[in-house]
């Protein structure tokens, strides 16, 4: 008598497995947040051009898993993934300010000018002149 072996249904009709890549994606996405969080505390600053850089490719990846295989919360987890790589590249190229070039330079005298002390007293040029050390803060913001 011949041995026969019987193979289910199931695992021939099976789809081949395929790579995580939302979960890859995923981690790559917060690598660059974990490696900005590493340089903030050694105290390494430098522009985080790795953070958007390695957000987009996680998007990518993820994105090839929605197409491999679609579905509402891939396609969900996909869409807050691209807003968050979004606001990272807006972070990094969007906000960037124009180097300072107003009236007032290293070495030359201060054009005139008037202004008020925090409890409201006035303040002008004319002050600096009584010779007195006197420090100047220039708060320049972006508004």
């Amino acid at each position: 008598m011949e041995q026969q072996t019987v193979t289910p249904a199931v695992l021939e009709s099976a789809p081949p497995r395929r790579l995580p890549y939302f979960l890859l994606g995923t981690l790559v996405f917060f690598l660059g947040m974990i490696i900005y969080v590493v340089q903030m505390a050694t105290k390494h600053f430098v522009v985080p051009w790795h953070v958007p850089i390695l957000g987009t490719i996680g998007v990518l990846l993820m994105l090839l898993s929605v197409v491999q295989r679609p579905g509402i919360l891939r396609i969900i987890g996909l869409l807050i993934f691209m807003a968050l790589a979004g606001m990272e590249w807006f972070f990094i190229v969007g906000t960037k300010l124009e180097p300072y070039a107003g009236p007032a330079k290293a070495g030359e005298k201060l054009p005139a000018f008037t202004a008020s002390f925090a409890d409201g007293s006035p303040f002008a040029t004319q002050n600096l002149e009584d010779g007195k050390a006197t420090l100047l803060v220039f708060f320049r913001g972006h508004w």
